[in-house]
C-alpha cells in the first residue's frame, strides 16, 4: 500500500470461526524499516497488533485476517485480503 497520508489507521480484521464473526484491531507504528528486504526501500513502514485482546476460539487452530488501511482525510479504506482469500494460518505459527 502507498503511503497516502500521515494521519492514517492501519489494522487487521480477524476470524476464527471461518467467517461467522470478525473482529478488529488497529495496528501500532513502530517505525521505519532499517534491515532485511525493505531496507533500501524508502517509506517502508513496520506496523504491529497483538491477537489476544480478540479472546479468539482456539478450539479451531486455523484462522484468517486481512489487513486494511484507512486515510481518513479522504474517507479511504485500502485492503490487502490476499487477493479475496484472506490469509490463512494456524495458531502457534510464526
Amino acid at each position: 500500500m502507498d503511503n497516502l497520508s500521515f494521519a492514517k489507521r492501519v489494522g487487521v480484521r480477524l476470524s476464527s470461526d471461518g467467517g461467522v464473526t470478525w473482529n478488529d484491531t488497529l495496528a501500532g507504528f513502530t517505525g521505519a524499516a532499517t534491515e532485511g528486504t525493505f531496507a533500501s526501500s524508502s517509506g517502508v513502514e513496520i506496523w504491529a497488533f497483538k491477537t489476544p485482546e480478540f479472546n479468539l476460539n482456539t478450539a479451531t487452530p486455523n484462522f484468517e485476517f486481512a489487513l486494511f488501511c484507512q486515510n481518513p482525510a479522504a474517507g479511504e479504506t485500502f485492503w490487502d485480503n490476499a487477493f479475496g482469500n484472506n490469509y490463512q494460518r494456524r495458531f502457534g505459527q510464526n
